[in-house]
């Protein structure tokens, strides 16, 4: 019986989901969580949705339902410094493999205006997102695909005469995508990837042994967030809200922080 009355509310959220669209359901927000609702508030009038710190810093981010952390900018925050000087090489394509909204895809279109971006994500909800962020920021160079494939990448890659450079992010599906035999020109790409152990079982150790005759590895280590990551423009927040409610704001939202790994070619 429990069973079948869990089924009955799925069928019925679903159905909600269908009669409302988007927009009117994150208003709605407010009534089953007012304090984070306020909150969300708060962090959109303050930042005029425009990504407070951080890497892109500055850049609108004006998203339905957006990420929190996103726009704080301390999203995934221990990828700035490697983010960084790779930004610094310029490479002339990125390919952002799971691009969702399009945080990186247009961060990196945003910095890089002569680079060509290739931004790849299987679902169409955050395909229109990406798009309409890449419009509201004037991102001509980035072109936007469904999900990526090896026969894809492999096609990208062959054709690339010049320095190139991946961001993979798609839920363990690394482990399938990032295979040297089915796109053997990954061996002169440098790459930057979130290993997810939680879907694939020693994720990490699999990649470096895959990667470690032709490229060098670097494992950049997830940190939990501290209030010191803050930005001085929030302060505000520390007297209206719980430090764990402002940590949960500025995390992925995971159950512990998520490793990534930059390999480079030898």
């Amino acid at each position: 019986m429990s069973c079948e009355i869990n089924q009955r509310n799925q069928s019925l959220i679903k159905h909600f989901k269908t009669l409302l669209p988007l927009s009117i359901r994150d208003r709605l927000r407010f009534v089953k969580r007012p304090h984070y609702s306020l909150l969300r508030f708060y962090l959109a009038y303050v930042s005029s949705k425009k990504i407070i710190k951080g890497l892109f810093a500055g850049m609108p981010f004006d998203v339905p339902n957006f990420n929190t952390a996103m726009l704080i900018g301390t999203w995934e925050l221990e990828l700035n410094e490697q983010i960084s000087k790779l930004l610094d090489t310029k490479p002339t394509k990125i390919y952002c493999i799971g691009a969702a909204e399009g945080y990186y895809a247009v961060g990196f279109a945003k910095k890089l205006p002569a680079c060509n971006v290739y931004a790849f994500e299987m679902q169409e909800k955050y395909r229109s997102f990406l798009l309409n962020l890449s419009t509201s920021n004037n991102c001509n160079n980035i072109e936007i695909h469904g999900e990526c494939t090896t026969n894809q990448l492999h096609q990208f890659l062959s054709n690339d005469k010049e320095s190139s450079f991946v961001f993979c992010d798609i839920e363990g599906g690394e482990i399938d995508l990032l295979d040297l035999n089915k796109v053997p020109d990954l061996k002169r790409t440098t790459i930057l990837v979130e290993v997810h152990e939680m879907y694939v079982t020693d994720c990490e150790k699999t990649l470096i042994d895959r990667f470690k005759n032709t490229h060098s590895y670097t494992i950049i280590r997830g940190k939990e967030r501290t209030l010191q990551d803050l930005p001085k423009k929030l302060n505000f927040i520390r007297f209206i809200s719980s430090p764990s409610k402002i940590l949960s704001l500025m995390g992925e939202g995971r159950p512990y922080p998520m490793n990534w790994l930059y390999l480079e070619p030898k």
